[in-house]
């Protein structure tokens, strides 16, 4: 999966960025609420997942508003809004799984 990064360039999504960034966030939470790194594994699998549900959705609803005779720019806003709220989405997995002790 691509990723378009803000400066317009695309990369390819790397789920180890993912599991780097959360086992970073890990170590600064107590001990005794820390994840284990199989769940720290699990939780970036979760959020590749949704990701990939994400942008297979963003791409399918500016391809409509598109086809449907929006203007380019009002079809990016449309998805840019929907992507704030797949965002949020993301973040409520990670909080599930950290709240579900995996």
């Amino acid at each position: 999966m691509k990723i378009v990064k803000r400066n317009g360039s695309e990369v390819t999504f790397d789920v180890n960025k993912i599991v780097s960034a959360i086992e970073r966030a890990n170590i600064t939470v107590p001990l005794e609420q820390r994840l284990t790194h199989e769940q720290v594994v699990d939780a970036g699998d979760a959020v590749e997942a949704e990701a990939a549900k994400c942008n297979d959705r963003n791409r399918r609803r500016y391809r409509g508003l598109v086809d449907a005779g929006k203007k380019a720019n009002v079809a990016k806003t449309a998805v840019a809004s929907e992507l704030v709220r797949q965002m949020w989405a993301i973040g409520l997995v990670v909080a599930r799984e950290q709240a579900a002790g995996r």
